[in-house]
């Protein structure tokens, strides 16, 4: 296998550009109910890809590790200790300010077998909560329409992603490195 040279300003460049059509999506799902699902899934999948991408940056920068996951929980675990208490601390102290200025919501979206029901507690708003119930977000919502016979139960919380990805740039933006990447806004 040919090894590759990473760049991170150019990597976290294009997570800038999947954050923001995920974002639109996501506030277009509260704004058009017409186009919600079609909004939900988009923003749901570019929005995933970009909290992957930005931890795999930051990753690169403070680590110097590329590691070959999607899974959230898995790039946050690999971040050194330091990093994770302030990523963690900054935002549980998120989740508990109100968002006012954007419309973006919560959705669950369910397929079960008839007279079944699945639920997930998620009233913790923790940062492990937010990373278990989000953890393969890509991954899973990209398939949304592959329908596994026992069914699915998703979840989408575009409030919390969203204060993820600001958070983790936020550190980003803390530390000293060579990228001339700026912060998505």
């Amino acid at each position: 296998m040919k090894r590759s040279h990473h760049v991170p300003d150019f990597l976290l460049q294009i997570a800038e550009g999947f954050y923001q059509i995920g974002f639109d999506a996501a506030v277009n799902a509260y704004k058009e109910p017409d186009k919600r699902l079609r909004h939900i899934v988009a923003g749901a999948v570019n929005m995933g890809f970009a909290a992957e991408l930005i931890l795999k940056g930051l990753l690169l920068v403070t680590v110097k590790k590329n590691p070959w996951s999607h899974k959230l929980t898995e790039l946050f675990g690999l971040l050194e200790l330091p990093m994770r208490q302030q990523i963690e601390m900054r935002f549980n102290e998120q989740q508990v300010k109100p968002n006012s200025k954007e419309m973006l919501r919560s959705y669950i979206f369910t397929v079960t077998k008839e007279g079944e029901s699945k639920d997930i507690n998620s009233s913790e708003k923790g940062l492990n909560t937010f990373l278990e119930v989000h953890d393969k977000t890509f991954e899973t919502w990209r398939y949304v329409h592959e329908i596994p016979e026992d069914g699915f139960y998703y979840q989408m919380d575009f409030i919390s992603m969203n204060n993820f990805i600001k958070i983790v740039l936020e550190a980003l933006d803390s530390i000293e490195w060579d990228g001339r990447f700026h912060r998505i806004g």
